[in-house]
């Protein structure tokens, strides 16, 4: 799982005319919403999260706790999912992508129209406060070593 899967994916939509395979059903919208949970799409935090619910939209990780598998896996893909438990074949580092059994696979800008249906993410973020440690002013100070030193200087 890389942070340039999404890119990657929204190229390859681009190169089959901006269409992909589906629309929006209810096992989507329900997945966008379980998903937006953990990875609010505002803040300092915004475009990262974003990424990760397009990544999390577009599959199924055998990692994931909180999914009931059998509403968004094949049986095939559930009955190896258990099989590979069973076996104790998860690998935290190299985790199994399934495809979900939704057609969409939505991009970037699919989420946010989706997020955008349902609350106006421009307030929501307006109202979003900065972390304290945001917050926080310090007076800046170069490291001794860098600080300017008229000894040094040839004049």
């Amino acid at each position: 799982m890389t942070s340039s899967q999404p890119i990657i994916y929204e190229k390859i939509v681009q190169q089959n005319g901006g269409k992909n395979s589906g629309e929006w059903c209810l096992a989507s919208e329900r997945r966008l919403l379980q998903k937006l949970i953990h990875h609010k799409p505002v803040g300092i935090n915004r475009h990262f999260n974003l990424n990760l619910l397009v990544i999390y939209m577009n599959n199924i990780f055998d990692f994931e706790e909180d999914i009931n598998f059998d509403d968004y896996l094949s049986e095939k893909d559930v009955e190896q999912l258990k099989r590979r438990r069973m076996e104790g074949k998860q690998d935290e580092r190299r985790p199994l992508a399934f495809s979900p059994s939704y057609a969409i696979r939505p991009t970037t800008k699919q989420v946010e129209e989706k997020l955008n249906e349902y609350f106006d993410m421009e307030l929501i973020g307006e109202n979003e406060s900065p972390s304290e440690e945001l917050e926080k002013k310090a007076v800046f100070e170069l490291p001794q070593e860098y600080q300017f030193k008229e000894e040094m200087v040839p004049r």
